[in-house]
């Protein structure tokens, strides 16, 4: 044998039986770092699961009208249904931008730009159209129609 091994003649045979008894001890070490990368991982499973349904939650309120609402029973008007079928693309397109849960929210701040910034793009070449279309310059476009669009809210919103 090599390396330090000993052979005992009596209960490991001889030269002519080639037996090993083989004695596996207990290392508490061992055991206490494995409860504790057992204990981890649950939680890291637990939090993906929680993220992962946040997540789906998110397309399930922008692809069912009336969002999270908790009343299955309420009746919608007319004006509702289209409002959702105009808006459901736009909804889908932000469910898509992953809940702060991710990386302690900055996934969702950065994809969130590139989110408002593609809408913002789509802005620009549509009012670009509008000016055209209406032979006048981006100049007094972006002036007039944008800057009224994007302040029309606030001051209804203050009134």
């Amino acid at each position: 044998p090599e390396g330090g091994a000993k052979l005992d003649r009596r209960r490991d045979g001889g030269p002519e039986r080639n037996i090993l008894t083989v004695s596996i001890g207990v290392d508490v070490q061992a055991k206490e770092t494995l409860a504790r990368v057992r204990q981890s991982m649950t939680k890291s499973l637990d939090r993906s699961i929680t993220r992962s349904a946040n997540w789906a939650s998110q397309f399930k309120d922008a692809v069912i009208l009336g969002g999270d609402d908790d009343d299955d029973d309420a009746q919608h008007s007319w004006a509702e249904y289209i409002s959702h079928v105009i808006a459901l693309p736009w909804k889908l397109l932000f469910a898509c931008v992953p809940p702060v849960d991710f990386c302690s929210g900055w996934l969702c701040f950065f994809c969130a730009l590139l989110a408002i910034g593609f809408v913002t793009m789509i802005i620009n070449d549509m009012a670009s159209l509008l000016g055209c279309t209406m032979c006048i310059s981006d100049e007094i476009t972006a002036i007039t129609f944008v800057a009224l669009g994007t302040s029309l809210p606030d001051t209804f919103a203050s009134m």
